[in-house]
């Protein structure tokens, strides 16, 4: 930058002499009208040339301002997020709340209370000095699903909180109700299967005859009807169990090794009729089958 300036520089000074030269080399009476054309030109130039140099000042400041923002923001906000640190270790069993001990104890419920409004607070501060920064509203929403049982009740919606900490723990309560929802379909799902598949051995248990290869030959007093009855419930269980097993393999491995059971149960010359809808629904006929 130095070595430019210094060659404009000399440029400059060797145009003025080379000009200068030019002039007093003329006409004598239009020296002094030549000369004051020159010093307009410098004026100009020099005018131009101070305009150029406050720009690129001003813009140098502005930089330097625009970064000792940033700086003091990233010191606000990790201030900020350090107080949020310290109070996790200070109360170690909010960081990770376990909600029944909390909820079961008056004076541990009113302390968690306190620690909740300190968090929000400091996520406060982090979130004002940061005009929505995805890396700090990130780090704040993972802080927050943690605490997402007790936000859920909706409190903080009537505090002063900002627009956008209010709309965070709103995200992340939706996300939390959402899992919670799923989490108890899920285990509905699975303690439904669970009461299917011991109706189903309670069946088997007591009609045990008809549990085993070509009970025709087996049984002298084989009864028909009965068996067929036998059938028909036990595959309406395990097609139940194919119903709600779509994505269990193990399940689903189970149910078919159950029907094959049941199929080898009857006459070899019959077996290619056992799947028919006369013992099961065309559904599960379909989940069986497959």
């Amino acid at each position: 930058m130095n070595k430019r300036l210094v060659f404009g520089v000399l440029v400059y000074l060797t145009l003025n002499l080379y000009f200068s030269y030019l002039i007093c080399s003329g006409s004598k009476t239009a020296l002094w009208g030549n000369f004051s054309g020159l010093a307009t030109v410098n004026v100009a130039f020099l005018t131009a040339l101070i305009v150029i140099y406050g720009m690129r000042q001003l813009k140098a400041t502005n930089e330097q301002l625009q970064e000792s923002k940033k700086v003091n923001i990233r010191s606000l906000s990790h201030e900020s997020y350090s107080k949020y640190l310290q109070l996790t270790l200070e109360y170690p069993n909010f960081s990770y709340p376990n909600p029944d001990i909390i909820r079961d104890n008056k004076d541990i419920f009113a302390q968690y209370r306190w620690f909740i409004a300190n968090m929000l607070f400091y996520f406060e501060e982090v979130l004002a000095v940061n005009d929505k920064d995805k890396n700090w509203s990130d780090a704040i929403s993972k802080q927050v699903r943690i605490h997402s049982w007790y936000l859920s009740e909706g409190s903080y919606k009537s505090q002063s909180w900002s627009q956008e900490l209010v709309g965070i723990i709103s995200k992340e309560v939706a996300r939390s109700s959402f899992r919670k929802k799923r989490n108890t379909t899920e285990q509905s799902r699975k303690n439904a299967i669970n009461v299917l598949y011991e109706r189903y051995l309670e069946l088997v248990s007591s009609e045990p005859q008809y549990y085993q290869v070509d009970v025709q030959l087996q049984i002298p007093d084989y009864d028909r009807a009965k068996h067929t009855l036998f059938l028909k419930r036990s595959f309406f269980l395990l097609g139940q169990i194919a119903e709600l097993s779509v994505n269990d393999h193990d399940w689903l491995n189970l149910v078919k090794l159950e029907t094959s059971i049941l199929q080898s149960t009857y006459d070899e010359s019959d077996r290619s009729r056992i799947v028919g809808t006369r013992l099961m629904t065309k559904h599960h006929q379909r989940l069986l089958q497959s």
